[in-house]
């Protein structure tokens, strides 16, 4: 079994969950202090019936309801290293859609993939040791490709590749760090 955080329910984290939670070799944790909006609906798992509830609180309970699949939500901030350490996960994902919390998951003792997008329809996965913060970051809450119709296939098309270098760790311990392309190239 291998137990895996998820930093960030939004629209990465909701769609990487929904897709990792298949695998029946997993536990998953979900953090995230924020609340399903109207517009999240379309743009990540959440569906009209998680609107006002905790975000991590409400991906726990689609995938109960929907695949019977039992998972941990952790609802609040993130407000240190030390918090993430104390989880004593196997694998972390990073799907913080600010750079204040990218910063908390940067140099763990946990093994640390961060999944994002851009506002130019540019997306990542990267493991930690090759992860640089961005320097041009939106502050929390401002980055609107997550929430747009423009990001629905780069947001679905990193979190499937995220799922696939996941699957590849879980299974040899490879570690796959990619740039994905609007029109989903990928650059190693």
């Amino acid at each position: 079994m291998v137990d895996i955080a998820i930093a960030g329910v939004g629209a990465v984290g909701s769609m990487f969950a929904n897709s990792i939670a298949h695998l029946h070799n997993v536990t998953l944790f979900f953090l995230d202090d924020d609340v399903v909006e109207r517009e999240n609906i379309g743009m990540s798992a959440f569906t009209p019936m998680t609107i006002g509830m905790n975000k991590a609180e409400a991906m726990a309970w689609i995938l109960q309801e929907t695949y019977n699949i039992r998972s941990n939500a952790i609802p609040g901030t993130v407000e240190s290293k030390e918090m993430l350490e104390s989880l004593q996960v196997d694998l972390l994902i990073d799907a913080f859609d600010n750079v204040d919390s990218r910063r908390l998951t940067r140099g763990l003792s946990i093994p640390t993939v961060h999944l994002g997008v851009s506002e130019e329809r540019i997306g990542e996965v990267v493991w930690d040791e090759h992860y640089s913060l961005p320097d041009n970051a939106p502050a929390r809450g401002e980055e609107g490709i997550c929430t747009r119709a423009a990001g629905r296939p780069i947001i679905r098309g990193v979190a499937a590749f995220g799922v696939r270098i996941v699957e590849q760790f879980i299974d040899n311990g490879t570690r796959r760090t990619i740039i994905v392309k609007e029109d989903m190239r990928i650059i190693e």
